[in-house]
């Protein structure tokens, strides 16, 4: 069930958006373009968007994911979704939801063929370890038939760290840079749902590595309250220590 929600959600987004048109030289040029690459973290795909199949995998993706050519053509886009963690994966079909209302909502007609989108989860891997992938996908037209293609872009980041889910829409400007209109994150939401406005007051603080003398001073209360709140923070969010939950502040934003 959850899975056919977030499929349903994201066959809406890709779908909703009037998108550039590419010849089949192009494509040729970006496969091309896959041959002379050396290793990186990084791997795309060619999706067809009414079946979710993918066209071309580029070489990158074996040693980024542990799979093979042939699963992830045999499977396509299903590959990924059901290696998602179940957690994001809620998230994100949550989250596209939202962008979907956004792009219907606050984008005008003549912007969409310059939107493209992007959002994380976590990937589990054949050995059941779980890595943080960031996907960024761009939909266009193929040829004069106007086939409906996407080109995916898979960036893998070996982080141990928990990452907020995020979900973004893009813009690409008249400078030709890409400009974030909206951002969704579900799991900042529930990562810190059970945080009181006290001890959010205190995270606010801690994310720029204040001391608790510093903290205390600022919200009118002792240092040992602060520290007290501090552990008690780590405890609710299941954490191992401050610097860990440091860590994490340093990649939110938006926090509350």
């Amino acid at each position: 069930m959850l899975l056919t929600d977030f499929e349903n959600n994201y066959r809406q987004i890709f779908n909703s958006i009037d998108n550039p048109f590419l010849k089949e030289e192009d494509i040729k040029r970006i496969i091309d373009s896959d041959c002379s690459l050396t290793y990186s973290p990084t791997f795309f795909c060619i999706v067809n968007r009414l079946n979710f199949s993918v066209d071309y995998v580029s070489k990158n993706m074996h040693p980024c994911l542990g799979a093979t050519d042939k699963e992830i053509k045999t499977k396509g886009l299903h590959f990924i979704w059901e290696r998602i963690h179940k957690k994001d994966l809620q998230c994100l079909a949550n989250s596209i939801g939202e962008l979907l209302n956004f792009i219907n909502n606050s984008i005008k007609k003549k912007q969409f063929d310059q939107l493209s989108y992007s959002w994380n989860y976590r990937f589990k891997k054949r050995d059941n370890t779980y890595i943080n992938i960031i996907q960024h996908t761009t939909p266009f037209c193929l040829g004069s038939s106007k086939i409906k293609k996407g080109l995916t872009h898979f960036t893998v980041l070996l982080s141990k760290h928990l990452m907020p889910v995020r979900a973004s829409l893009h813009l690409l400007n008249k400078n030709h840079d890409l400009t974030t209109k909206f951002t969704t994150n579900c799991s900042q939401r529930d990562f810190f749902k059970n945080i009181s406005n006290r001890e959010k007051d205190i995270i606010k603080l801690l994310a720029t590595e204040q001391s608790s003398k510093s903290i205390g001073e600022k919200l009118f209360i002792s240092s040992n309250t602060v520290d007290t709140h501090r552990r008690n923070i780590i405890k609710k969010l299941k954490l191992s220590s401050t610097g860990e939950l440091i860590n994490i502040l340093k990649s939110q934003h938006n926090l509350f």
